[in-house]
């Protein structure tokens, strides 16, 4: 189905209050903004906003993927905030916020190139990964989990700062490097990493 409205947003679900079950049953395209707010969202077919932002706020459960591989969210970029963890395949440029306020985890495989501006856990694993291009880590920090990130079939993975127990870097074809110039990288108890080429982040 396709949305077409005059406006430059649609909001679907209760923003303050919304408790049940968002299901995007189908394929969705909508050529505005898009927001969904409820307490879990589930994602079952694929939203496409091309060159809008997505967000998605699951207020007391999950955003979880119930499709497998397939992708979930089309988009310039995505916010995606829940009490229980996000589980979502991507096409998106930039992941602008994915928080987790409660016990679950971050699981998010983008198709391109990824940005990820912020990601945080309070108390779960943090996985990002891209393919066909570079994933920028600006943020992410997994408070009493770890943090997995993969470029998976080319570019490299560039490293701002990057918190968890134990922090994972793989880099298929490219290199692991800093971005950050001389302020660290990495924070953890235990640092693993494989590169195709040059790596250069600094932990403790």
């Amino acid at each position: 189905s396709k949305l077409v409205d005059g406006f430059s947003d649609i909001t679907i679900g209760r923003v303050a209050d919304g408790t049940g079950t968002i299901t995007v049953a189908g394929a969705t395209s909508v050529n505005d903004n898009l927001t969904l707010v409820g307490g879990s969202i589930v994602s079952s077919g694929a939203i496409t906003s091309n060159n809008n932002t997505v967000t998605l706020t699951a207020r007391t459960g999950a955003i979880t993927d119930s499709n497998s591989v397939t992708n979930n969210v089309t988009a310039a970029s995505l916010t995606a905030n829940s009490a229980t963890g996000v589980d979502l395949d991507t096409t998106i440029t930039t992941l602008t916020a994915a928080d987790v306020s409660g016990t679950g985890v971050i699981d998010i495989s983008n198709t391109g190139a990824l940005g990820v501006t912020s990601a945080t856990t309070n108390n779960g694993n943090i996985t990002l990964a891209s393919d066909s291009g570079t994933l920028t880590l600006t943020s992410v920090t997994a408070t009493g989990g770890n943090v997995i990130a993969n470029a998976t079939t080319s570019g490299n993975i560039s490293v701002g700062s990057v918190s968890g127990t134990v922090v994972t870097l793989g880099s298929a074809a490219g290199a692991i490097t800093d971005s950050n110039s001389g302020t660290n990288n990495i924070t953890c108890l235990l640092y693993t990493s494989d590169a195709g080429n040059e790596q250069k982040p600094t932990h403790p």
